[in-house]
């Protein structure tokens, strides 16, 4: 990707009248900011035990390895579209033409990188708190959507598959608990959906035995059926 950096000259009609700037200028501006985008490209693409700060003790409380394969798969997605677009922007600055062009390509770079940050805190944040002195609490939570997910297969058998995977809960600030089903679109994603549901607690309400919690274990319960054909 070395010849990313390389940018033939523009053509002095595509500059702005009275920009001020030069040919070189423009040229200088758009490989700086390529090479600035390469260096954040594929920083973001993987979560493991070893990223995430897992400490032997931590073990007993953090989610499933399907629940960490989930993840990586999404950002995964995401990184193969990072890196069509690093190869579009290649293709770009190594031809002649319209500097609007690449700066419009750098953008479209900029943005996928900025969905792959965005998804990747996310998802850090949520299982980095199982190496917290909130890990025992958010792991009692995430027993109580399970078993609430195994009554459901047991007392209806086909309502929901078993890869299925079941809630996450994690903390964050708000007024009461939230969920966030499997699937759906999230603007602070950029449009990304989560991989797995996950359940929001406030900092002050991380008791398991809250019956609100329930609540929304059921949320992802129905959306689960609901994914399968059926109507509530």
């Amino acid at each position: 990707m070395s010849a990313l950096l390389t940018l033939r000259p523009v053509s002095g009609s595509a500059l702005p009248t009275g920009s001020g700037h030069s040919k070189s200028d423009v040229a200088r501006f758009i490989n700086n900011k390529a090479r600035t985008l390469l260096g954040r490209a594929q920083r973001l693409a993987k979560l493991t035990p070893d990223t995430l700060g897992y400490r032997p003790p931590d073990l007993p409380y953090i989610p499933s390895s399907g629940h960490l394969r989930a993840a990586n798969r999404r950002l995964s997605a995401i990184e193969r579209t990072v890196q069509q677009r690093l190869a579009e922007l290649k293709r770009v600055l190594a031809a002649p033409g319209d500097p609007q062009n690449a700066l419009l390509t750098l953008a479209m770079v900029e943005r996928e990188i900025d969905r792959a940050r965005r998804t990747f805190g996310m998802l850090f944040e949520v299982f980095a708190q199982r190496g917290t002195g909130f890990a025992p609490s958010l792991a009692a939570h995430d027993v109580i959507a399970s078993d609430c997910y195994a009554v459901v297969r047991s007392n209806a058998p086909g309502l929901i598959a078993p890869p299925l995977l079941e809630p996450v809960t994690y903390m964050e600030h708000g007024y009461s608990p939230a969920t966030m089903r499997r699937g759906v679109s999230l603007s602070r994603l950029l449009g990304e959906s989560n991989p797995f549901p996950l359940i929001r607690i406030p900092w002050d309400r991380e008791h398991p035995w809250e019956a609100v919690y329930l609540h929304e274990i059921a949320h992802n319960l129905q959306a689960a059926w609901r994914r399968r054909g059926s109507r509530p």
